[in-house]
């Protein structure tokens, strides 16, 4: 640990040693570009990439139900109050870890850190979502309400797919594809966040409401789901820009079992 060949004891070694790590993890850090990063990589990258908040939805809803019910988490128990610091701390270790680079990650095109480093975040903030809505109206019955969204995924996954597809209102190219599924989550966003607010402050005792209110959470998971497949079975396939597959090198090898994907290049 001691530096002979500088002379240093080792105090200073330390010295030497934390200066290092802290500016390789500050290295080009303004308070400027982190706020415009972060509000850009949550929500729309200038690069064309996906948001945060795109991908896990459910995190902004959770967010949103904690602030409307918020004295449902005034008495948890200590066992699940730890949980719900443990996940959420993980989460933000993952996003604050890369904090002097969210202005590259919201511009970058890949060789920077891009999207795809932020995925460790997913899994905490996802089960700490659900966990937050399970104590809500949102999702007072959780086995129901998995069970209505299989059913439900199996209907609308081919619907969203054929519209993506077929209709493609905003062009069938892949920055088209993608801004479907981005105008698609935020106006189930705007649904549910509606519902919410008039079921807890305008209309609190109307049970056709009440059991809106898990649908506009099913459809937003559907989305996401049906958005993750277009992902990893045609962008991530044909081309990489929006990010690797998730699972590789299983999804990719075991699609190319199944599909054979032939580009033919345009026609001068």
């Amino acid at each position: 640990m001691v530096n002979q060949t500088a002379g240093l004891s080792a105090g200073g070694t330390l010295i030497r040693v934390s200066g290092m790590i802290s500016s390789a993890m500050l290295k080009g850090f303004s308070f400027e570009n982190a706020v415009q990063g972060l509000a850009g990589v949550m929500f729309f990258p200038k690069n064309g990439n996906i948001g945060f908040f795109i991908m896990c939805p459910v995190a902004l809803l959770a967010v949103a139900a904690f602030l409307i019910w918020y004295r449902k988490f005034r008495n948890l128990p200590d066992r699940e109050r730890d949980v719900f610091w443990c996940l959420f701390v993980l989460g933000i270790a993952a996003i604050l870890s890369y904090l002097p680079r969210l202005g590259s990650m919201n511009a970058s095109s890949g060789i920077l850190p891009d999207m795809r480093y932020l995925s460790p975040a997913y899994i905490p903030f996802g089960i700490l979502s659900i966990l937050v809505l399970s104590r809500t109206p949102v999702l007072t019955k959780p086995r129901e309400t998995f069970f209505r969204a299989v059913i439900a995924g199996i209907v609308l996954t081919p619907v969203l797919f054929l519209m993506m597809i077929l209709i493609h209102p905003f062009g069938a190219i892949n920055e088209g594809y993608t801004l479907f599924f981005e105008v698609t989550v935020v106006l189930e966003l705007l649904l549910a966040l509606g519902l919410m607010v008039v079921i807890r402050f305008v209309l609190p005792k109307t049970p056709v409401l009440y059991r809106l209110l898990p649908w506009s959470f099913i459809l937003i998971v559907i989305t996401v789901f049906t958005f993750q497949l277009v992902l990893v079975f045609i962008f991530g396939v044909i081309v990489k820009i929006n990010g690797y597959p998730l699972w590789i090198p299983l999804i990719r090898e075991g699609f190319k079992m199944i599909f054979s994907v032939n580009v033919i290049p345009p026609v001068g």
